[in-house]
């Protein structure tokens, strides 16, 4: 009897624990792969056809009902199986979860698998899963309505978890409040007010940074550094996702809902940035999945009402958003991709990177969303004002345009089978069956191609990139176009989010001056109302000498006034005001030796950028051959501290000599006598009858670039201030140098802090 259930096991292809023969899960488990195994012989079906392989034509009515009969079975297996963990206290669930699966994709319409799904996601801490599950047994034609009740006691769970967070967030900044003085300021344009300080630096971004017109993917999209790991991001991430999808579903606090989805914007931006990517396939079919369930299920409950209500357009606004960040970063891994097989015939022909394969699926099926469900995005919607994305509109024209020129030749697609073809199967088309918002897009035909294309992946993602061709033109071909062709590319017709906020500024700025010119009262008394109401039961003298005394006390009022005025004059000239003011726009950066050392990785930064023109001064250059030649004097070589400073030089010698040899423009060798130089081949320097260290070298090639003028500077007026501008920044962190670049006027900052204000 054992061998026999366990011959019978192994037709499921799951194998269970060896549990004592007559114990209540082992007899229950027997039982029904026993009934499974009998169902599929009395209907003449197998059942791995129906989990695994894609149906081209219905199954008999007889099949389809012993199919709805196996799901159930396959439910009680997994539930059987999740038991015997939760008795063991295993977290162990693979087996209940498999058996899950093949009960979701034999019936995709069934809300049931989907919440037990979602138990296990409990199970293991895995509250996105969790989430996502829940959406999907709701989202199903036969919904598992209790997953309702999980999802609001999820949601809870989560922003109580978000409010803690905020709390010892907020209790650090406290703690660290008195220190607030010193740090970096937090805005990128400083703008002076009446202080006590003698001195004030007001610091602007250069143009190039101004108008986002930079050169890589992260830094057009304004992507900000964080310190923190891939991990830890993603976990934010999810965190403030889920956030914000509380909101929508509960309904209540609405009041903080643009605070947290640009919160969940830039850590979306910063996760898909990553290289390799942390996110996977897998979660964006699950956010986009979320995203979807979410403006369906903020539809107004009024079937009347024309248009989608507010808490809808939210929720159309947050997952255009998403999907314009996912499609922005598709156009330029695209273009990578191009360029890589241009560069490199025959090599990189053919294969795709690895973020651009697991971004494919997920815009795939917001393009079949869209498709649908073309009432609630067209007429277009603006995006967040904290949006990272400009326009969603013109990052699609830039996907259309980068999709038309990729190389799609490597494979063929037919559209009839043939013995030496294979059907192309997408993955998502499995993972979103049944799936309510996507219920005619699912599948709508299948392709076939060879073999090999299709077990690497190559043919699936041909026909990601066909289908998302298709809904270009799909949007060319609307009665008011999203997109139109012209000179040869697809061009979007919808204005940029700014260009919108510029013009609806302007409109409020016309209309608030009428709005004021129509308020203006001007109201005035004459004397005849003045004496009319003073003259009331009033002899004619008493009258006067009231008069007298009022214009007395109007005149000794008048008299301190004015002296108080004359006080507050004298004191803000002599103590508030700013006596010289240094408007930094940064042009040039000077590192010093430890910044090569300690923070190479953030000098790469600012190098590779190609927003700014590093300046390295030769003493800076000898000082780290020095050091990594192990030369420098009263350094002990043997100590960890010397061999860390060797290596660090090493390395930072190593880079430099590898930037100067590609004659990069934005990378210059100064002297100290301020000769710009391309080169560091020649790199030794005599410095006769200098007297100083090193650091007053650094300086005076920081001073060449100061070029004072009396006439520019000096106030025109009394009171105003001296200004001076500065297009010259020393990145150090040594308080010395900084000392004496502070009392020489020029603009000093750490590499970090000056990363984490330019916003690179």
């Amino acid at each position: 009897m054992k061998n026999s259930y366990s011959r019978q096991h192994n037709v499921t292809g799951v194998k269970l624990r060896q549990d004592p023969p007559y114990s209540p899960a082992m007899l229950g488990a027997s039982f029904y792969t026993d009934l499974l195994q009998k169902l599929q012989r009395k209907h003449k079906f197998n059942l791995d056809a129906y989990t695994y392989h894609l149906r081209t034509e219905p199954p008999a009515r007889n099949v389809k009902l012993a199919l709805l009969i196996a799901q159930r079975i396959l439910i009680c297996l997994g539930d059987i199986s999740r038991y015997r963990e939760q008795a063991t206290g295993s977290a162990n669930f693979g087996k209940a979860r498999s058996f899950y699966l093949k009960a979701q994709r034999l019936y995709p319409n069934n809300g049931h698998p989907y919440n037990q799904l979602a138990i296990l996601a409990i199970y293991t801490r895995r509250k996105m899963d969790a989430v996502y599950f829940y959406m999907r047994s709701l989202a199903a034609s036969n919904p598992f309505v209790t997953a309702r009740e999980s999802l609001v006691t999820l949601f809870e769970e989560v922003r109580r978890k978000v409010t803690q967070m905020e709390g010892k967030k907020k209790a650090t900044q406290d703690s660290h409040q008195g220190k607030s003085d010193e740090k970096w300021p937090k805005v990128r344009r400083h703008y002076p007010q009446k202080s006590s300080a003698l001195r004030q630096e007001i610091w602007i971004l250069p143009p190039q940074l101004r108008k986002g017109q930079k050169t890589s993917l992260v830094s057009s999209l304004g992507l900000q550094p964080s310190s923190r790991t891939p991990s830890e991001l993603m976990k934010s991430f999810e965190l403030s996702f889920l956030h914000t999808h509380g909101k929508l579903f509960t309904k209540t606090g609405m009041e903080t809902f643009s605070a947290v989805v640009s919160q969940t914007l830039h850590e979306f931006q910063s996760l898909l940035q990553l290289s390799p990517s942390s996110i996977g396939n897998m979660k964006l079919l699950q956010v986009m999945g979320i995203n979807m369930f979410a403006i369906s299920n903020c539809a107004s409950s009024d079937v009347w009402a024309e248009g989608l209500s507010p808490l809808q357009d939210c929720a159309v606004r947050l997952g255009m958003d998403m999907f314009g960040l996912m499609v922005t970063t598709a156009a330029h891994n695209l273009q990578q991709q191009r360029r890589s097989a241009t560069r490199d015939r025959g090599q990189a022909e053919g294969k795709s990177n690895a973020e651009l394969q697991e971004l494919l699926p997920s815009l795939k099926v917001w393009a079949d969303w869209m498709t649908c469900h073309q009432f609630m995005w067209n007429p277009t919607t603006n995006t967040y004002s904290s949006s990272p994305v400009a326009n969603t509109w013109t990052a699609l024209a830039d996907l259309c345009n980068e999709l038309e020129e990729s190389d799609s030749s490597a494979v063929t697609l037919e559209d009839e089978h043939r013995e030496d073809l294979e059907p192309v199967l997408l993955e998502e088309d499995f993972h979103l069956a049944g799936f309510q918002p996507l219920s005619s897009q699912i599948i709508s035909g299948v392709k076939y191609a060879s073999p090999s294309s299709v077990q690497k992946g190559i043919a699936q993602d041909i026909l990601r990139k066909k289908s998302l061709q298709l809904f270009g033109q799909y949007l060319c071909g609307l009665e008011r176009p999203i997109l139109v062709w012209e000179h040869g590319k697809h061009v979007s017709t919808v204005p940029s989010n700014h260009d919108a906020e510029d013009t609806a500024e302007k409109l409020n700025l016309e209309a608030g001056n009428l709005q004021i010119e129509e308020d203006i009262i001007i109201e005035a008394y004459t004397e005849e109302e003045e004496i009319d109401v003073e003259s009331c039961d009033m002899t004619r003298g008493s009258f006067k000498e009231l008069k007298a005394k009022r214009d007395l006390l109007a005149k000794l009022l008048e008299e301190k006034e004015k002296r108080k005025s004359h006080i507050e004059a004298v004191l803000d000239d002599h103590t508030s005001a700013v006596e010289m003011e240094v408007e930094v726009v940064p042009a040039f950066l000077i590192p010093d030796t430890n910044s090569f050392i300690d923070n190479l990785h953030g000098l790469k930064r600012l190098v590779l950028c190609q927003m700014f023109t590093v300046v390295v001064p030769l003493v800076v250059i000898n000082e780290l051959d020095g050091l990594a030649r192990g030369s420098k004097p009263g350094l002990d070589k043997t100590s960890g501290h010397a061999q860390k400073l060797q290596q660090g030089a090493m390395l930072a010698v190593q880079f430099l000599e590898d930037q100067f040899s590609h004659h990069d423009s934005h990378l210059r060798a100064l002297t100290s006598k301020g000769t710009s130089l391309d080169t560091i081949a020649f790199r030794n320097e005599d410095m006769p009858g200098h007297q100083g260290n090193n650091d007053d070298v650094i300086l005076s090639c920081c001073l060449h670039f100061c070029h004072d003028v009396a006439k520019d500077y000096m106030p025109t007026k009394r009171g105003e201030p001296i200004r001076l501008k500065r297009d010259v920044v020393l990145l150090t962190d040594d308080r010395n140098l900084h000392l004496k670049a502070h009392t020489h006027n020029v603009p000093v900052k750490e590499i970090q802090e000056f990363i984490h204000w330019s916003g690179l």
